[in-house]
């Protein structure tokens, strides 16, 4: 008879201990315990974001960090949330800054007038094609999934040139080239990539395309 109690007794203390084992996750995440993953802090204006990643403004200063991370935001060199640019394409962050890492000191840049594109999971910025100097205020950025960009960009006042006009890498390890037509002034907010396909439309209605290499 004592055998067939402490049997029982056994099998109630297992199943009670399987039970407590079962509901400790839960129970932990209810008191707070176990925290989501975050991606840059909450009350920081959301510049641009994707499914891989989101740009966020704070301090006039931009950062990009990776969703579901707890990894470090990196700042954008150069980037102001005052008039400068942002664009996501897969891993990829691209900006427009009024600083170039790559030109001599004191070289004096027009403001919004560079193009930046960065691999975001190592930092690296592939100095063969960016940073970019246009020398005109670039207005925005399309990224293809495989870092190759485009842009729309507007000469400054007075200049020699009048009309808005879309730059970007047709070739491999080519200088970028004006995609759109210099004698046709370009709507620089319709600039749209699908695909490796980057489209834009002229203020006569007319509309341009063309493939990122």
């Amino acid at each position: 008879m004592q055998s067939t109690i402490n049997s029982k007794s056994r099998l109630a203390i297992a199943t009670l201990a399987t039970l407590a084992v079962a509901l400790a996750p839960a129970a932990a995440q209810a008191k707070g315990k176990v925290k989501p993953k975050t991606c840059g802090p909450s009350q920081a204006t959301t510049l641009v974001q994707n499914g891989y990643a989101r740009v966020y403004g704070a301090n006039g200063n931009a950062y990009v960090c990776i969703k579901g991370t707890r990894t470090a935001a990196v700042q954008l060199a150069g980037a102001s949330t005052s008039g400068d640019t942002f664009a996501l394409g897969g891993t990829y962050v691209g900006w427009s800054s009024s600083t170039d890492p790559t030109a001599d000191p004191g070289t004096q840049l027009l403001a919004h007038s560079v193009v930046t594109v960065m691999h975001i999971p190592d930092g690296k910025i592939d100095d063969t094609r960016y940073p970019y100097e246009t020398n005109e205020t670039v207005d925005k950025i399309v990224i293809a999934s495989d870092g190759a960009a485009a842009w729309a960009m507007t000469p400054p006042p007075n200049s020699d040139g009048s009309f808005t006009t879309v730059q970007g890498t047709d070739r491999q390890s080519h200088p970028e080239d004006q995609f759109s037509d210099d004698h046709a002034d370009t709507i620089g907010t319709s600039l749209s990539i699908h695909g490796k396909t980057v489209t834009w439309q002229y203020v006569d209605g007319t509309t341009g395309s063309e493939n990122l290499f």
